[in-house]
């Protein structure tokens, strides 16, 4: 019920695309995390991880998806030293020093939607199952659990 309601709003042609940003921040903190949960979700484990996480395939495209647009500023071995990273006015994101503790939904939106001016959206440019491979991906690689923040 939740997710038709959220691809109905985002497939809307007259809604512009800051509200969409706000309202799936709203969705992403308030009702994936209860949806995420590992007692109402089948297939989830104990953590609360995606089942996503663990499939070897999903990974393994995740990686692909990473190399070929995520590379140049997260750089080659996730650590946040790509070549385009000393072009940031921020630091660019670790995903390998346990700093990264991101939840999949979440991790997902900032790839689709982008983070402010520092990192581009990718929701033109990638498919949903390839933001989803590359969020797995790159929470595979974190030396931490997941939280939803």
């Amino acid at each position: 019920m939740v997710s038709a309601a959220i691809v109905c709003f985002m497939n809307a042609p007259t809604t512009n695309h800051a509200l969409k940003k706000i309202w799936l921040a709203c969705v992403c903190c308030a009702v994936l995390p209860i949806a995420s949960c590992s007692h109402l979700k089948s297939g989830a484990s104990s953590k609360g991880q995606s089942i996503y996480r663990n499939d070897p395939a999903e990974l393994r495209a995740g990686a692909e998806v990473y190399n070929n647009h995520c590379a140049r500023c997260h750089g080659l071995y996730a650590d946040g030293e790509g070549i385009d990273a000393r072009f940031r006015s921020v630091p660019v994101q670790s995903f390998v020093d346990g700093s990264f503790d991101k939840s999949l939904s979440l991790t997902a939106a900032n790839i689709t939607y982008g983070k402010g001016k520092e990192m581009p959206a990718f929701e033109n440019k990638l498919t949903e199952r390839e933001i989803r491979a590359v969020a797995a991906y790159v929470l595979s690689l974190n030396q931490k659990e997941p939280s939803d923040k």
